[in-house]
C-alpha cells in the first residue's frame, strides 16, 4: 500500500481555503440559529392549540357519528327480536372506531412534537455554535499544529462528526415540523400558516 507523504509545511491555501469556507458556512448555522426556537415557538404555538382543538371537535364529531352508527346496527334494549337485523354489517361501525382513534391519538401527539420540536431547535442552535467552534480549532490546529498530525486530523474528525450530527438534527427537524403540519391540516383549522 503506498501512503502519500504529509508535506513538511501546512498547505496555506488548503488550509484558508477549507477552513474559511466551512468556517463561513457554520457562521451562517449560528447565524440562522440563534433565534431558531424562539421562532418556531411564534409561529407555532397558536398552531398547535389551535390544531389540538380541532382534532378534539373533529374526534367529538366522529363519536357522536359512531354513536348513530351503532344505533343504527344495535336494536335497542328490550326490543323484539327483529331477524332482518341481525344481517346487519357491522364494518362501517368498525371503520369509524378506528378513525376516531387515530384522531384522538392525533391530537394527544401534537403538544408532545412541539415540544420535542422546541427541543431540535435548541439542539441546533449549540451544534451550531460547537461546530463552528470545531472548525475553528482544526484550522488553527492545522496551521500551528501542523506537525502533531494526530492532533489536528482528530480536531478535524470531530468537526466531521459534529456536521454529521447536524445533519441528522436538520433531517429530525424537517420531519417533525412536517408532522406539525400535517396534524394541523387534519384538524381542519382555517386559521392562515402565516398568522400567528
Amino acid at each position: 500500500m503506498i501512503v502519500a507523504a504529509l508535506p513538511a509545511h501546512p498547505d496555506p491555501v488548503w488550509g484558508l481555503g477549507l477552513g474559511a469556507t466551512v468556517f463561513l458556512i457554520a457562521s451562517g448555522a449560528v447565524w440562522g440559529s440563534v433565534h431558531l426556537r424562539e421562532n418556531a415557538h411564534d409561529n407555532w404555538a397558536r398552531k398547535v392549540d389551535v390544531a389540538f382543538a380541532g382534532l378534539q371537535e373533529r374526534a367529538t364529531d366522529i363519536f357522536e357519528e359512531l354513536r348513530n352508527a351503532i344505533d343504527a346496527v344495535v336494536p335497542p334494549a328490550g326490543a323484539p327480536f327483529d331477524p332482518k337485523t341481525v344481517v346487519a354489517d357491522p364494518a362501517p361501525v368498525g371503520k369509524l372506531a378506528k378513525y376516531a382513534v387515530k384522531v384522538l391519538k392525533e391530537r394527544m401527539r401534537i403538544r408532545r412534537q412541539f415540544k420535542t420540536f422546541l427541543v431540535i431547535c435548541s439542539i441546533a442552535k449549540w451544534l451550531s455554535f460547537v461546530f463552528a467552534g470545531a472548525v475553528f480549532i482544526s484550522t488553527a490546529l492545522y496551521f500551528f499544529q501542523y506537525a502533531n498530525t494526530l492532533l489536528w486530523q482528530t480536531a478535524s474528525w470531530i468537526a466531521a462528526s459534529i456536521f454529521g450530527l447536524g445533519v441528522v438534527v436538520v433531517i429530525l427537524y424537517s420531519g417533525i415540523e412536517g408532522r406539525l403540519q400535517q396534524s394541523y391540516e387534519h384538524s381542519g383549522s382555517t386559521l392562515e400558516m402565516g398568522a400567528t
